[in-house]
């Protein structure tokens, strides 16, 4: 089924601020602060780090879809969940992810994929399938483990 919004059910905090040059990410991708106070696709020492875990949402006041990448230094709305949160994050293309699977944060790119090798962090868990080997990046169906 899909969802027109990234977070579902949720008790987490919205947040605004402003894309760094350079970064045209999609609503479902996982985003970090830089030193600078700008935001750039979750860039940690690795897959999985422990870290803090923003979502990117769509835009409803500009009337931005969920498949709608944000432009160069754009300001944008993102998403601190709180566990239990259900929401849709942004899944790499050929992952084939069931539902109970684990997710952890891709670095450099902010998409989820299915837990490999000991990450640090395993934010989310899938309440959906992603309906086989994803053929192009897609939007599964999490729940916000907060660990």
């Amino acid at each position: 089924m899909a969802y027109n919004k990234i977070v579902l059910k949720g008790n987490g905090h919205f947040i605004e601020g402003e894309l760094a040059s350079g970064q045209t990410p999609k609503p479902g991708q996982c985003i970090s602060l830089k030193s600078d106070g700008k935001y750039e696709a979750w860039n940690g020492a690795a897959d999985g780090e422990r870290d803090e875990v923003i979502v990117l949402c769509e835009n409803v006041n500009l009337g931005q879809l969920v498949t709608e990448a944000y432009a160069d230094g754009a300001r944008f709305v993102a998403y601190i969940p709180c566990p239990g949160d259900e929401l849709q994050v942004l899944v790499a293309s050929g992952e084939n992810i069931a539902i109970g699977d684990k997710l952890i944060i891709d670095d450099g790119t902010g998409k989820c994929l299915e837990t490999t090798g000991s990450p640090e962090m395993e934010p989310f868990k899938a309440i959906a399938s992603s309906g086989g080997a994803l053929g192009a990046d897609g939007l599964v169906r999490v729940r916000f483990t907060g660990h």
